[in-house]
């Protein structure tokens, strides 16, 4: 679904700060989430339903229409960024 989104922003991204790192790894959201909390991801893209609860140490923004959302950890530059 996001495989053809995902490499316009990757390449300005990349454009914008050429020493950035970039690794994209395929897991499904609750694994993503458990990554991201445990350090190992600095972001993730995950489907989220009302069902599911945010975890305290993260925070999230809304990237479509649908249940998908950045994730990344509360204390990460991400979550000062409007």
């Amino acid at each position: 679904m996001l495989s053809d989104a995902l490499p316009e922003p990757m390449t300005v991204f990349l454009r914008k700060f050429p020493n950035a790192g970039l690794r994209l790894m395929a897991r499904p959201s609750r694994a993503a989430t458990s990554a991201l909390l445990a350090g190992q991801a600095d972001i993730a893209i995950v489907g989220l339903t009302m069902a599911d609860e945010l975890p305290a140490a993260a925070a999230i923004h809304p990237l479509t229409r649908q249940p998908i959302h950045l994730l990344y950890r509360a204390d990460h530059a991400m979550a000062n960024a409007k």
